[in-house]
């Protein structure tokens, strides 16, 4: 374990052996953890949570309140306004801000860019105060929309970014049981949700919440989720002028405008540099690359579907051909079979025709 949480924090860790005043050797064992203050403190406060899961109540009181205080080099610093807060979860609260092997805790860390631990029941934030804001207003409207939904006051923060949805691609920007939406903050670092407010209009939009602490992040993921509406919209577009045509969309048809869709954005991207409406790097096609990676191998790997499908059928055929040939193997050998039997009986009816006759010729004298 320590290995990895030196790889983790970037921090040299190994256990010490105690000695009293006078200098004499205890059977207490102490942990030395070398390296910066924010790989420290992360290793600290994992070990802090390793030990309380194997044995609650060493660092954790009966009210979920710490035993001691953390201090380490460096945590005076008022410049950088570097600390750490602590909140107690309820037990039905825990594992919903846990998530899956911790992937819900982790998620918020990297959207805060703020050090979350929970050791035992309670949450440790540690960092600069604005990270420790973040990290906690993020576990907050988590922690509420167990229950419901979540109303955010976003106006005047700067760790958001709204984009408007059309009601209509919630459900496709979601995914099922919200998979879409969590593989966006992986990808991203943020921590995106609903305002709340439905649309029941037609043609209503809803304002999609991202947060996180990198403006470029927050960028990249605005970006993949309006490329998934333009997508999800493509399909509609298609399932409508199809079902006017009496057929069903194709998945080939679809791969093709995809592949025509990208090849247009690159064209326009050159265009856009000839006319010297270029200044710099395109970040919004940067930002995207991440996520046309994913949508490019989930091209392939429906294409290699199609072609799956495609020797199946081919399979099947030659299977019929196969049948259609044994058939007629068959039929064959009833026929062979048929005339050897027809030869057999005639050979057989001509010698009982000359033992006949010879038994009807007259005696020699």
């Amino acid at each position: 374990m320590l290995r990895n949480l030196e790889e983790e924090w970037g921090t040299l860790m190994f256990f010490a052996k105690g000695r009293t005043a006078d200098g004499k050797k205890t059977d207490e064992e102490k942990l030395a953890v070398f390296g910066p203050r924010r790989g420290r403190r992360g290793a600290e406060l994992k070990v802090m949570s390793a030990v309380e899961h194997k044995k609650p109540g060493w660092f954790i009181d009966e009210d979920g309140r710490p035993k001691a205080s953390l201090h380490q080099p460096g945590d005076d610093d008022e410049e950088s306004e570097w600390g750490y807060e602590t909140m107690h979860l309820a037990n039905q609260d825990f594992s919903y801000a846990l998530g899956s092997q911790g992937s819900t805790r982790k998620k918020l860390a990297k959207a805060s860019a703020c050090i979350l631990e929970y050791v035992g029941r309670t949450a440790y934030f540690c960092g600069s105060k604005l990270e420790r804001k973040m990290a906690q207003d993020y576990l907050g409207w988590l922690l509420e929309q167990r229950t419901g939904t979540c109303a955010v006051e976003y106006q005047d923060r700067d760790d958001v970014t709204v984009a408007d949805i059309p009601a209509v691609c919630m459900g496709y920007i979601t995914g099922a049981k919200g998979k879409s939406l969590r593989h966006v903050e992986m990808e991203t670092e943020t921590f995106c949700f609903s305002d709340g407010k439905k649309g029941d209009e037609k043609g209503s939009h809803e304002k999609l919440l991202i947060f996180g602490h990198s403006e470029s992040g927050r960028k990249q993921a605005r970006n993949m989720f309006e490329d998934m509406v333009e997508e999800r919209q493509q399909i509609d577009r298609r399932g409508y002028s199809d079902r006017g045509r009496g057929r069903s969309p194709d998945r080939r048809d679809t791969d093709r405008d995809r592949d025509r869709d990208r090849d247009r954005d690159s064209y326009r991207g050159r265009d856009d540099r000839g006319r010297g409406g270029y200044t710099g790097r395109d970040d919004r096609r940067d930002d995207r690359g991440s996520y046309r990676d994913d949508r490019d191998r989930r091209d392939d790997r429906d294409r290699r579907d199609d072609r799956r499908d495609d020797r199946r059928d081919d399979r099947d055929r030659r299977d019929d051909r196969g049948s259609h040939r044994d058939d007629r193997d068959r039929r064959d050998d009833r026929d062979r079979r048929d005339d050897r039997d027809r030869r057999d009986d005639r050979d057989r009816r001509d010698d009982r025709d000359r033992r006949d006759d010879r038994g009807r010729s007259p005696p020699r004298r």
